[in-house]
């Protein structure tokens, strides 16, 4: 995740400095692009296509980072979904979301009041987690068959 985050803010850097550090529609990433991720504690190695793009966390910058480091790993909990099984002949199918352990991994569709209405899709415990607000018309996204 550090290195994800460091590789980011070296484009932010970038950018806030006016650097173009990007080509090919931001895919390949130039000779300014590893000195300003090598500024922030990555050690970058040239991609034979997509320039100095791969990048790796030196010890030294994961010790800078160890404080963020920790409340990152706190934050963040992974969970990953129940693959859908493949179903064999003779195998007795249940459809996905009933007590079968094949959960929906599209999420569940919701839709905004713009027009056209914007469609989104998300978990069930992210919509019951509150409201989740459109950012053009202000509105809640909800299911479609909302009455």
């Amino acid at each position: 995740m550090l290195g994800v985050l460091l590789h980011e803010a070296a484009h932010s850097l970038a950018w806030n400095r006016g650097i173009r550090d990007t080509s090919r529609a931001h895919q390949y990433h130039n000779k300014r692009y590893k000195e300003l991720a090598e500024e922030l504690g990555l050690t970058i190695r040239r991609h034979s296509t997509c320039g100095w793009s791969i990048s790796t966390v030196s010890e030294e910058t994961v010790n800078r980072y160890q404080d963020e480091i920790a409340v990152l790993a706190t934050a963040i909990t992974a969970h990953r979904r129940l693959e859908p099984s493949v179903i064999r002949p003779g195998d007795q199918h249940i459809p996905a979301g009933e007590d079968s352990g094949i959960r929906d991994r599209n999420g569940r569709p919701l839709i905004c009041g713009c027009s056209p209405a914007r469609r989104i899709r998300a978990h069930k415990t992210t919509i019951a987690g509150g409201p989740i607000l459109c950012g053009v018309c202000r509105k809640p996204f909800t299911s479609p068959d909302h009455d």
